[in-house]
């Protein structure tokens, strides 16, 4: 609260505090610790997006969920083609690695069906 009291955010931009309780935390004392523990438990979310559900391993790891042509080990006519192959999150967005493994899914398709895979080269 003392950050959006400061001279240049209330005057300067016009800033307001939202000064609502938030329901579930009405038993904390609007302003304590506690009263913000709470509001950050019912309010903060992750930026990151979860990857791994279905990860790619070897036959060796039992929790590995398909192989390396991202195909779901014993269902025969199916593939996995999303960040939950990635068996570790990126230390950066996925969305880099996602269309990537999207793009090695159009070459292993194309390989599997006698299509020419060509590089798309800019």
């Amino acid at each position: 609260m003392t950050v959006a009291n400061t001279t240049a955010l209330k005057f300067g931009v016009g800033a307001r505090f939202h000064d609502q309780v938030l329901p579930g935390c009405e038993r904390e004392v609007y302003g304590s610790d506690q009263y913000w523990a709470c509001y950050v438990r019912h309010m903060a979310q992750t930026t990151y997006h979860p990857v791994g559900t279905c990860k790619m391993a070897p036959v060796s790891d039992p929790y590995g969920v398909v192989d390396h042509k991202l195909k779901v080990r014993g269902v025969s006519g199916l593939r996995v083609v999303d960040g939950s192959i990635m068996p570790l999150i990126t230390t950066a967005n996925v969305n880099a690695p996602i269309i990537m493994i999207g793009e090695k899914a159009a070459d292993l398709i194309k390989e599997e069906w006698g299509a020419p895979v060509t590089a798309n080269l800019v």
